[in-house]
């Protein structure tokens, strides 16, 4: 069995995520690492193929950045749900006529907000 190497462990913590957050990320299971054990990408055959031993590797950081983003979008999500349950009935449709429009990809000039009563 896998495991990622000391080096991309100290990497990972020092980022403020576990292990379990990254190889989770990744499509692991914590125990059951399929990447690199060196340089902690995805790719099993980073080191070597992508760059030598002892050179750095930079998927270890890119992944890192990803989660630390995707964490930071679920707490501002979190955030908004708190944020809309304040809102009155009316504003809540104002909201979601507006959401339903960016959604659809276009922008009809704020007749959605426009069709709320």
């Amino acid at each position: 069995m896998k495991k990622l190497s000391k080096t991309a462990v100290a990497q990972i913590e020092a980022a403020g995520l576990t292990v379990a957050q990254y190889t989770a990320h990744c499509g692991f299971e914590p125990d059951e690492w399929g990447g690199d054990e060196l340089c902690a990408c995805v790719d099993d055959r980073c080191t070597g193929h992508h760059h030598g031993d002892f050179e750095e590797c930079g998927c270890t950081a890119y992944f890192i950045e990803e989660i630390q983003l995707a964490m930071e979008d679920k707490a501002a999500l979190e955030e908004f749900r708190v944020y809309v349950g304040f809102l009155n009935a009316r504003e809540q449709k104002l909201l979601a006529g507006v959401l339903n429009e960016c959604a659809a990809g276009g922008s009809t000039g704020g007749q959605a907000a426009n069709n709320v009563e």
